[in-house]
């Protein structure tokens, strides 16, 4: 059994696999991770790809301890099955690299791959972010804006007496009350960047795009999304097992 982790800003996600089935697919908060709750699983190997240093020193100590494995932390400097075309390469989020990772090692193995001309990642997290993946694998850039809860925070810390909202105040596209108003602001910027962004591509030549979705946030957005996407919950642990697979198979 492999064990993949992602440490993000507000959640910790978990997959164990076995070969390339997932078999478990939890999400915790890691500051109350015990791994007592995966002793069922008895994973023989483990990696990680984490934002926050802190939290990824105490999780690999603690897993290394009770399943007596040594997880293998994701850097930058780690090996690749995707090239990287950034202004700044060091500046690239492990994240983002992973959900590229899982999106190109999905893409692969998908018929009429020859065809294909790019791949389109959607991360509904904390940020949304929208990434291409272009010719070679190749990570070409992407876009980063706030994700559903930072827009309401936002709108909510700096406007007076805005209420609480969430998906079920979406009704239609002109809100018809405050609360319809600011939902439908917030899924329809997002979900028109998208389409924007694939209007752009496709303007530029791109072509036939394979378009992966995931992130926590995706149950605001997803049903609103009019272009034909594939939503993969464990994208981002995908890629950590590839990553992990890439610098193992090497030694």
């Amino acid at each position: 059994m492999f064990l993949a982790i992602d440490i993000g800003n507000s959640t910790m996600k978990l997959a164990i696999y076995k070969a390339d089935k997932l078999i478990n697919y939890l999400v915790r908060n890691p500051k109350s991770f015990n791994p007592n709750m995966l002793d069922n699983s008895k994973p023989s190997a483990a990696a990680i790809s984490s934002v926050v240093p802190s939290d990824t020193k105490k999780i690999s100590q603690s897993i290394g301890e009770h399943f007596k494995i040594s997880p293998y932390i994701i850097h930058q400097e780690s090996k690749l099955n995707i090239n990287i075309d950034y202004d700044n390469p060091a500046s690239l989020g492990i994240d983002r690299i992973c959900s590229a990772e899982g999106a190109v090692k999905l893409s692969n193995d998908l018929p009429g791959n020859d065809n294909r001309k790019g791949i389109l990642v959607i991360d509904f997290g904390t940020a949304t972010t929208i990434n291409f993946i272009g010719g070679k694998n190749t990570f070409s850039g992407g876009i980063i804006l706030p994700g559903f809860r930072l827009m309401v925070n936002a709108l909510s810390r700096n406007t007076a007496q805005l209420p609480e909202i969430t998906i079920q105040n979406y009704s239609t596209f002109i809100g018809k009350n405050t609360k319809a108003a600011i939902a439908s602001g917030i899924i329809n910027s997002t979900i028109s960047l998208i389409e924007k962004t694939m209007e752009n591509l496709w303007m530029e030549g791109v072509g036939k795009l394979t378009v992966y979705a995931t992130g926590g946030n995706y149950s605001f957005f997803g049903p609103h999304l009019s272009i034909n996407h594939t939503f993969v919950e464990d994208l981002v642990l995908r890629g950590v097992k590839a990553i992990y697979e890439r610098n193992n198979v090497a030694k």
